[in-house]
C-alpha cells in the first residue's frame, strides 16, 4: 500500500528522513521511493504503536500529539 496525499504530508516524512541520523544520508531517490511507500495510520488515544523488544518491520514517523512512557528512551 502506497498512498499518501498532499505536498504537506509528504514534506513532513521527508523533513522528519533528513533529520534521522540513521537515514540522512540516503540519496534523493532513496528518499522520494520512502516517501512515495508511506501511508497513514492512525491510532487512538493510548493504543501502542510499538512495544519495547517488538521485531521491527515498519518504519513511523509520528505527527500530533505522541508520548513515550517516563522509562522508555529510543534505541539508536
Amino acid at each position: 500500500m502506497c498512498e499518501l496525499d498532499g505536498y504537506r504530508s509528504k514534506q513532513v516524512i521527508r523533513d522528519a528522513i533528513m533529520d534521522n541520523n540513521f537515514l540522512k544520508n540516503l540519496d534523493t531517490t532513496q528518499v522520494r521511493e520512502i516517501v512515495d511507500c508511506v501511508y497513514e495510520r492512525r491510532v487512538k488515544t493510548g493504543q501502542f504503536v510499538i512495544k519495547e523488544g517488538d521485531p521491527g518491520q515498519h518504519f513511523y514517523v509520528a505527527a500530533g500529539q505522541s508520548s513515550l512512557p517516563s522509562d522508555a528512551s529510543p534505541a539508536f
